[in-house]
């Protein structure tokens, strides 16, 4: 199977790189991804520790605000920057233009002010103020403390090495995590666990503290569901719960973290574009997805590179993996097509359809998701199969017909290349296909976006 796409104008490039991660994903990364100028040490207390029905809400770096998609917006996703010229499409209307009525929610400026999320709960800013999730328990925005429980045992023995990892062990499943953050000095701060995957994109300004929950998912393998199984060079990765610290200096004070038994889930099925790479030069958009959502969201990531929307049926470790753990009022983001070449549209629609129908059956609420452009065509030519299906129009008129939201991030996305040196988000600079952790930053915003214009329940739990 094709790990991940060929590219006929690029025959030099192989289908995947062969890349041995070392033990420490850090240390592969820690040549590779810099500080960002201007911003010096912080001082990095982490609590790692169970969220139960408590969610603590803090500042992600920002969300953006654009246009519908097609129009020009700031897209800037969480610590990524803004695409050259400062100005992207975002996946949807933007927040500023969606309604009380619409979300069923009531906006407010944050300094103190309570805002009634969807379903009656109440969301609060920055600025100390209090923030509740729609299961109705509050927590702490950025630049407050008050929610989040301080560590009972510190586990500060288990971390070590530059940048700071933290192999905690334990057995495949959910755990809670805190991390607080802090110092002197400005600064900005990048958590990430398992292969990667980020949690979290903080500035903290000097002397502020702040003090953030999220659920990670630990799962056998780390990255790729399937990669390792194919591919005798990829590592299966470490086992147990990981996480890692990048930023000048950055240290933990305490750690301590425990398991958590049932968070509300977001499952992801896609391809390569979307999934958790091992490969830093690569990132999926669903490998960065994570650092937008608050505790108890917990982002299980199954996407598998060169995957089609038959293949993911197919494979035991994919769609049925998902279907065994989905739950009701869990969530299942789908973006399938790059690797659908040669399918005709019955059977496309007839794949996707009964991922619907699975979904459904369990009570889970699905998000079907076109998949994002590649460099070099037109926008009529993205994702037509040989056999002259429409892929992205497939899944429009599916989510119609079966009253699901669809993300139409193949729009998005085209528009966005149109306005940015696409070398720079783009895998080595030459892949026409795959983003590199920049541009998967960028595409996990449009994402983000898309959910908070038009799935208020969900959006509920944006950070």
């Amino acid at each position: 199977m094709e790990r991940r796409q060929k590219e006929p104008e690029q025959h030099a490039l192989p289908f995947f790189r062969k890349v041995r991660r070392s033990r420490d994903p850090f240390l592969a990364l820690a040549n590779f991804k810099r500080s960002p100028p201007g911003f010096s040490s912080l001082v990095l207390t982490v609590a790692l520790s169970a969220c139960g029905g408590t969610t603590d809400h803090g500042d992600a770096g920002g969300s953006s605000a654009g246009t519908a998609a097609g129009g020009a917006g700031n897209a800037q996703a969480a610590g990524a920057g803004a695409p050259a010229g400062g100005v992207a499409p975002s996946a949807g209307a933007p927040s500023a233009g969606h309604t009380a009525a619409e979300a069923g929610a009531a906006q407010s400026n944050s300094g103190g002010t309570l805002n009634a999320g969807s379903g009656g709960t109440l969301n609060a800013g920055s600025g100390g103020t209090l923030n509740a999730g729609s299961g109705g328990a509050l927590s702490a925005g950025s630049g407050g403390l008050p929610g989040v429980s301080a560590c009972a045992a510190n586990q500060l023995s288990k971390c070590s090495g530059t940048p700071l990892a933290c192999h905690f062990g334990g057995d495949p499943g959910n755990y809670s995590v805190t991390v607080e953050l802090g110092g002197t000095q400005a600064g900005e701060t990048e958590v990430e666990a398992e292969y990667f995957r980020r949690m979290l994109t903080q500035k903290n300004a000097a002397n502020e503290t702040k003090r953030l929950s999220f659920v990670t998912n630990v799962r056998v393998y780390e990255g790729e569901p399937l990669r390792p199984d194919q591919d005798g060079t990829t590592s299966k990765g470490i086992p147990g719960l990981d996480i890692y610290f990048r930023g000048s200096a950055a240290r933990p004070i305490s750690i301590c973290y425990e398991k958590q038994a049932r968070p509300l889930m977001l499952w992801i099925e896609g391809d390569s574009t979307v999934t958790d790479q091992e490969d830093p030069e690569y990132s999926g958009w669903g490998q960065h997805l994570p650092q937008h959502f608050l505790s108890p969201i917990s982002v299980a990531n199954y996407a598998d590179s060169g995957e089609s929307s038959s293949s993911v049926l197919a494979s035991p470790k994919l769609w049925p993996t998902i279907k065994a753990g989905m739950k009701a009022g869990d969530w299942v983001m789908v973006q399938l097509g790059h690797n659908d070449k040669d399918i005709t549209a019955a059977a496309f629609k007839s794949n996707l359809g009964k991922m619907v129908a699975d979904a459904k059956a369990a009570g889970a609420h699905m998000i079907l998701v076109t998949p994002i452009s590649r460099v070099g065509s037109t926008l009529a030519e993205e994702h037509i199969s040989s056999a002259g299906a429409n892929l992205p129009q497939i899944i429009r008129d599916l989510g119609k017909s079966e009253n699901v939201p669809v993300i139409d991030l193949t729009v998005t996305t085209w528009n966005w290349i149109q306005t940015i040196k696409w070398q720079d988000y783009f895998a080595l600079g030459t892949d026409h296909t795959h983003t590199n952790q920049k541009g998967a930053d960028i595409g996990s915003g449009f994402v983000r976006d898309a959910v908070k214009a038009q799935i208020p329940e969900l959006s509920a739990y944006l950070r």
